[in-house]
């Protein structure tokens, strides 16, 4: 790998770090070059500018999704096991590469999409349509339009992976979160924790008031998180320069 291609890749793991923790509208491209140690004018010997660098990302997420819809239609199974293994390939690759599964299915930047983008992401939607009308031939998805189906499975799936992506984020090293926000968290976070320990130690939850016990769980971990990402922004050593291996957008020319 040349240092030009090592140098791209820096440049997708900040950007995707970015545009998924902060959104496109609050990147700029002297974050992304800061992110990934780099002058910002390098972004541009590799992208035109910051919409065609993130379709790029857009469309790389999108053929992972693919790839992954065309591996399980491959497999000599029915249509109930296809859509299973889908999911499951879905859920270890979001756990692999958080960002990029936000990315293509928690994330809804339309308006910036260009054509490429927007075909690619048909031809996702056409395959996972394609699985649930081997259901319906044989039996194992009711009756209904294939289309319809798909955007009932594909919703569920994107509920689920968005649950499992703030699982993921609050137990990996985190995004790029203001440090702002992450301060407001910890401090709610705290004042929760405290609030329910006072709580449930005057009148400690019985079987039926579980919740209690969930919610003083879930409190301290919100607090922890917050904190843990105050100190551990930014790309780790492990992560720069690494081969990014879900993220493959088509090399250009660069220098």
């Amino acid at each position: 790998m040349t240092q030009a291609d090592l140098t791209r890749e820096r440049l997708v793991r900040a950007a995707l770090e970015l545009f998924t923790a902060l959104g496109y509208h609050d990147t700029t491209t002297p974050a992304i070059a800061k992110k990934a140690g780099v002058a910002e004018g390098t972004i541009y010997r590799h992208f035109a500018g910051k919409q065609q660098f993130f379709n790029e990302l857009y469309r790389a997420s999108a053929r992972w999704a693919g790839k992954l819809v065309k591996d399980a239609g491959a497999l000599n199974v029915g249509p109930r096991e296809k859509l299973a293994e889908l999911a499951r390939g879905l859920f270890a690759g979001a756990a692999r590469e958080p960002a990029v599964a936000r990315l293509f299915f928690v994330q809804r930047y339309d308006d910036l999409l260009d054509e490429e983008s927007r075909k690619t992401a048909r031809e996702f939607r056409l395959d996972v349509e394609s699985l649930i009308a081997q259901g319906k031939a044989d039996g194992s998805v009711k009756p209904g339009a294939a289309e319809i189906w798909a955007g009932v499975w594909l919703a569920v799936v994107t509920l689920v992976l968005a649950g499992a992506l703030l699982f993921f984020q609050a137990t990996r090293r985190p995004p790029a979160i203001p440090v702002t926000i992450s301060v407001f968290v910890a401090i709610f976070g705290g004042l929760t924790s405290a609030w329910l320990i006072l709580r449930v130690g005057i009148d400690p939850p019985g079987p039926r008031k579980a919740g209690g016990w969930v919610g003083l769980v879930g409190a301290l971990a919100i607090a922890y998180g917050s904190v843990s990402s105050m100190h551990r922004e930014g790309i780790s050593p492990k992560d720069a320069p690494a081969v990014i291996p879900t993220i493959d957008p088509q090399p250009g020319t660069h220098s």
